[in-house]
């Protein structure tokens, strides 16, 4: 793909259905660079074979996000999360099932008005951006942190599908590295469900409530902006949410000039 220079600069978020199909194997890529079986990050073996990542965002790609270099042609930071079956997140409450029990049969689709349990599937940076802002002068992301940019994109699409009537009622969440941990401790309040400390692996489960992401005590430790969750508060509460049905191919519809800027 030929980088273009235009004002939204180097680095660019691309969410849910606006994230092309080309784009795929760059996310496994980077899934697999992070989450490598040899890995000196982690405790345990934490990868996942290319064909079941790709088949989840095949599967649900509506709260993904990622952050696409357009010079070098390569996604460079991304969250993932969906929705799982309630029998499967209850299996996995229990200790069970493990992530590596995780296939596209048991990601949820969003229906309206459902009981979901998200389940923040993955975070991951590329090493050369991890805990750095971001460089790039003239763009929509310069100045910022990836980690905070993707946590921001990723409550955008949240409140997107809460608007469109997703019930998303309760948070899964699994740390496999202190960054991760400290994640999965904060979006849950800190409710640890699973701990397996020889191989440093935390499971964490609440009712969701992103207000959970902000410091009452510090606004400059909030992980997302305030606003973020006073909008998804009211997309919440409003009665006149939309369905998910016709309203919902909107929502999934391409926006083809996002994805000609890739090129």
């Amino acid at each position: 793909m030929k980088f273009k220079e235009d004002k939204r600069g180097r680095f660019i978020t691309i969410t849910g259905r606006d994230i092309d199909p080309s784009l795929f194997d760059k996310i496994v890529a980077l899934d697999s660079e992070v989450f490598s079986e040899d890995s000196t990050d982690f405790q345990a073996d934490t990868s996942m074979p290319e064909d079941v990542l790709k088949s989840f965002l095949e599967k649900n790609i509506l709260t993904t996000t990622v952050i696409y270099d357009r010079k070098e042609d390569k996604v460079v930071g991304y969250f993932q999360a969906f929705p799982l079956e309630k029998e499967f997140a209850q299996d996995y409450i229990e200790g069970k099932k493990t992530f590596k029990d995780i296939t596209e049969d048991v990601v949820a689709t969003y229906e309206s008005g459902k009981p979901l349990c998200l389940y923040v599937w993955s975070v991951g940076i590329s090493d050369e951006y991890r805990g750095k802002v971001i460089d790039d002068f003239g763009g929509e992301l310069n100045g910022k942190k990836m980690y905070k940019v993707l946590l921001s994109e990723f409550m955008k699409s949240v409140i997107a599908v809460t608007k469109q009537g997703a019930n998303i009622e309760t948070v899964l969440c699994e740390g496999v590295s202190k960054k991760g941990q400290n994640l999965a401790r904060k979006i849950t309040g800190n409710n640890i469900v699973h701990e397996d400390k020889e191989n440093d692996f935390l499971l964490c489960y609440s009712e969701f409530d992103p207000s959970k992401l902000l410091d009452e005590s510090d606004r400059s430790k909030d992980l997302i902006p305030v606003e973020l969750v006073e909008e998804y508060k009211r997309a919440k509460t409003k009665d006149t949410r939309k369905v998910l049905g016709n309203d919902l191919d909107k929502l999934t519809e391409r926006n083809n000039s996002k994805s000609n800027n890739i090129e």
